[in-house]
């Protein structure tokens, strides 16, 4: 079994890693440039195979593309209910990426959504193991206090922290 350089090692797993983070770019334009060698070497057969893969990595990279402003810092949250569940969803955006996701189902209680809304703000950004409060958070309802949480957050993000919110909840039938 052959093995590679530490070097080498390091070079494929920090290209990975760039893959991963949405930076793809240079791997189309790398797979482009080698089916044209194989086109200008004539290896059709090769430059044929080369051209499938860039389009099917293009299609794969369209379908999992969420595009955001590279200056985007924002937490998104999304929620869905029934009577006994809430289901809780949060991408965190970072330079116009999304740099991470959860997602968890508590019971839902005697609560109603703004409750909810404004206990998850607190489960997410308070605590010892609170998240960084980015500069927007995006939220499906209206939390029950919305003015204190706004003052919350602002307190502790350290500056002005602009809340989206929407009306957009979904009801499992």
């Amino acid at each position: 079994m052959g093995s590679i350089s530490a070097e080498d090692h390091r070079a494929i797993a920090e290209e990975f890693c760039d893959f991963v983070a949405g930076n793809t770019s240079k791997f189309v334009r790398r797979l482009e440039g080698r089916m044209r060698e194989a086109s200008d070497s004539q290896d059709y057969e090769q430059a044929a195979r080369l051209r499938d893969d860039v389009g099917a990595l293009k299609r794969s990279l369209e379908k999992s593309t969420v595009v955001f402003s590279d200056d985007t810092d924002a937490d998104v949250f999304a929620l869905a209910e029934d009577e006994l569940e809430v289901a809780v969803q949060v991408f965190h955006v970072r330079g116009g990426r999304i740099r991470g996701q959860r997602g968890w189902v508590s019971e839902k209680g005697a609560e109603d959504l703004p409750d909810i809304v404004e206990h998850l703000l607190q489960q997410v950004y308070g605590g010892e193991g609170g998240e960084a409060v980015p500069r927007e958070v995006l939220l499906p309802v209206l939390p029950t206090s919305q003015d204190d949480v706004a003052a919350w957050l602002r307190t502790l993000r350290g500056s002005k922290c602009l809340s989206g919110f929407r009306n957009g909840v979904t009801r499992r039938p």
